[in-house]
């Protein structure tokens, strides 16, 4: 499903502002401007934070993700081949269209200018790959001047990561709409270097999950905001060693659940000669619902 890719250079600063305007005041019918902003801060503020997990809970010792082939240092995040490419239209029309999801910033410090974007990039390209459809915001992470903002349509997740350099988006099809590989499923990854620096993961996640970490490789980690499904997390000067980023999951009791890298989308993995591959995951029946069943297929998880 998915397989090695090639990955667009860095965006320039200078195109950057010429792809994603900044949004612009839109005359609205009377009442709609104050529906819109709570949407809006409700959606923004609804989540609660994670639980802390009991500090009597260590978590075990990050496993170094295995070898995989470097990408370019890039903004652009990761993606499978189940993206349409076809559907990558240059963000930049975002004229006064009825039909396009808008969401708008409401007063200073209601939505940082990085988020706004992200935003705005993930809008209209929801309006691109599924026309007539309205997407969700349902989460997002901020961390210094980086940002992502995870949106939600009938059929796919759609992310969309910004930052002083350039931005990155994924807009694949699920691989499976009600199954994750286990507990968590990545569905849009970046980094601004060749699998380190400073990521950007966000994904669904199952019943099971009560927090999400992100560990550096380095005995630090930075907490995943989870909300409706999914999970959401930016890092902004970490400097993470290459392929040393890993998604530490955590269940009620604050016991690790699943530990894998996090620049991988759902069910891929590495080799050792550094290729993609699959990972077999089966249902409660014993059908295989990602990969080829075998004998070491995991147990898929249902989301939501």
């Amino acid at each position: 499903m998915n397989g090695d890719q090639s990955y667009p250079a860095p965006v320039d600063p200078g195109r950057w502002a010429a792809l994603l305007p900044a949004p612009v005041e839109r005359d609205l019918p009377v009442g709609r401007h104050q529906l819109l902003k709570e949407y809006l801060m409700r959606e923004i503020n609804a989540a609660p934070p994670p639980p802390a997990v009991p500090a009597a809970v260590e978590p075990a010792a990050p496993v170094p993700a295995p070898a995989r082939r470097p990408r370019r240092p890039v903004w652009a995040a990761a993606a499978g081949v189940a993206v349409v490419a076809a559907a990558a239209v240059a963000a930049g029309t975002l004229g006064h269209d009825p039909g396009r999801p808008r969401v708008f910033a409401f007063g200073v410090g209601a939505v940082s200018p990085r988020l706004r974007q992200a935003i705005d990039l993930c809008t209209d390209r929801a309006r691109q790959v599924e026309p007539g459809t309205t997407p969700r915001l349902v989460n997002r992470g901020e961390a210094g001047d980086y940002a992502i903002a995870v949106f939600l349509t009938p059929t796919r997740m759609i992310t969309c990561d910004t930052g002083p350099t350039g931005a990155g988006l994924n807009y694949g099809p699920y691989g499976q709409q009600n199954w994750l590989p286990g507990p968590i499923s990545v569905q849009g990854a970046g980094s601004t270097e060749a699998n380190g620096g400073d990521v950007f993961v966000a994904g669904r996640i199952s019943a099971r999950v009560a927090r999400v970490e992100l560990a550096h490789g380095d005995g630090s980690a930075t907490v995943a905001r989870l909300s409706d499904g999914t999970f959401a997390v930016a890092t902004n000067g970490a400097h993470i060693a290459a392929g040393a980023a890993l998604l530490v999951s955590y269940d009620r009791g604050g016991q690790v659940i699943d530990r894998r890298p996090a620049l991988y989308l759902e069910n891929t993995r590495s080799t050792p000669d550094g290729r993609y591959a699959e990972t077999c995951w089966l249902d409660p029946a014993g059908t295989a619902v990602y990969g080829v069943a075998g004998p070491d297929c995991g147990q898929a998880e249902r989301w939501r």
